[in-house]
């Protein structure tokens, strides 16, 4: 889920926004052009579509993602749509030579596909069908997607540091909590349930493909013309006969599984929203090189970030100290100390390395038709914004040691939620 290694962790959120129906191009705000410029279009049927083209490569990725909300009974939801889904993109990218994968994001279902530009229109038409949604899905076809899904929320929740982030998470950004799954029941997401719920929830509005690589523009928005989600029909609801005509008991959940924990972990997210994301982002890659300084081995400082909130996030383990090593007190005492010295070293040249280096490393994300989609598709999952990943890089090279040292003196004396999983 990290993007960087300043691990811009992407938690996306707003819908897309409107565009004109015929695609527009928007230029890069600076001297740097691996971002852009990308063009913009919403065909009349079908969702937002931005591509960046690039004649030279023979390959193109394509990238969809539907923003889902998940009410109650229906947590997983998406994440047992998309294990139905796999084998036939799967089996569709293999025929033509293509790579694929299928994510649940905190906010989005995303499909990817990567492969032969020369086969672009059936790669389009494959990742059409399997955005159609469940259909009528066998009943063992249900079955173990349900189980994958279920193998995929124990993942997060038995072992430490996932676990660790899916806490943080619900900390910082408690909207977003129905994306864990945790606690929820798959036994009831039939497939007549998983259909209505997807036909309503992957309209044109909420859903944007990014193309990047060597297909052209117009070629790229005529192949989502049509967006082929139809509203299920509604079939009665059956009811069982019961004591008074009551409805039998829910299934109860599963028992989340124990997490597996040996070394301590501790996670501090400072509250951020009202702080600019790339001044923050040149904080966090300060925060970094300090915690490496201060012999916090594998310790990370992370952006956290959607339309609605954001945060910086430390993440450490405690490992046995090694000799010599310095810094006495608790885990938690020495990030907060760690949080606190940044500040003081934040002068011109370590601002200017540390941009430089948030710079490289978005850039160097994008190195590839698959890497550039996913910056693309990633920052306007967030922001609802098609240039969203250029505007960023632009505003990140405009950070100076007076951002940053106004950035590092709000998260110092701010009161951080602290999260611990512990042996």
């Amino acid at each position: 889920m990290r993007w960087t290694p300043v691990a811009l962790w992407v938690i996306g959120w707003a819908a897309p926004g409107a565009a004109a129906a015929a695609p527009q191009p928007r230029v890069a705000g600076g001297p740097d052009a691996v971002l852009g410029p990308v063009e913009v279009a919403r065909p009349a049927r079908g969702p937002l579509v931005v591509v960046r083209e690039q004649p030279e490569s023979r390959l193109v990725a394509v990238r969809l993602a539907v923003r889902v909300s998940e009410p109650p009974g229906l947590e997983g939801a998406a994440r047992v749509v998309l294990e139905l889904a796999r084998p036939q993109l799967e089996a569709a990218a293999a025929a033509l030579g293509a790579r694929a994968s299928l994510e649940r994001t905190a906010t989005h279902a995303v499909y990817r596909l990567v492969g032969p530009a020369d086969e672009f229109e059936r790669l389009a038409a494959a990742i059409l069908g399997v955005a159609a949604g469940p259909g009528d899905a066998a009943p063992g076809a249900l079955a173990a997607a349900r189980v994958v899904a279920e193998a995929q929320v124990a993942a997060e929740l038995d072992t430490p540091e996932p676990l660790l982030r899916v806490k943080l998470a619900e900390a910082l950004f408690p909207e977003l909590g129905e994306a864990s799954g945790r606690g929820a029941d798959l036994r009831g997401l039939t497939s007549e349930r998983l259909a209505r719920w997807w036909s309503e929830t992957a309209t044109a509005g909420r859903a944007a493909v990014v193309v990047a690589g060597g297909v052209e523009a117009a070629r790229a928005v005529a192949a989502f013309d049509d967006w082929p989600v139809r509203r299920a029909r509604r079939r009665p609801a059956r009811t069982v006969a019961g004591r008074g005509g009551e409805r039998p008991a829910p299934m109860a959940a599963p028992a989340p599984p124990a997490p597996q924990v040996v070394t301590r972990r501790l996670g501090l997210g400072y509250p951020a929203t009202r702080l600019d994301p790339a001044a923050l982002t040149v904080a966090a890659a300060l925060l970094d090189e300090e915690l490496v300084r201060a012999g916090l081995t594998g310790a990370t400082a992370e952006v956290w970030w959607n339309a609605r909130r954001r945060a910086l996030v430390v993440v450490a383990a405690e490992w046995p100290r090694r000799g010599g090593e310095a810094g006495a007190g608790s885990l938690r005492e020495r990030l907060e100390r760690a949080v606190a010295a940044v500040a003081e070293r934040a002068d011109g040249a370590a601002v200017a390395r540390a941009r430089r280096r948030a710079v490289r490393d978005v850039l160097f994300a994008a190195r590839s038709a698959e890497g550039l989609a996913e910056v693309l598709g990633r920052m306007l999952d967030r922001t609802g914004e098609p240039d969203a990943a250029l505007r960023f890089v632009a505003a990140l090279e405009r950070v100076d040691a007076h951002d940053v040292a106004g950035v590092l003196r709000v998260l110092r004396d701010a009161r951080p939620e602290v999260i611990e999983v512990a042996p």
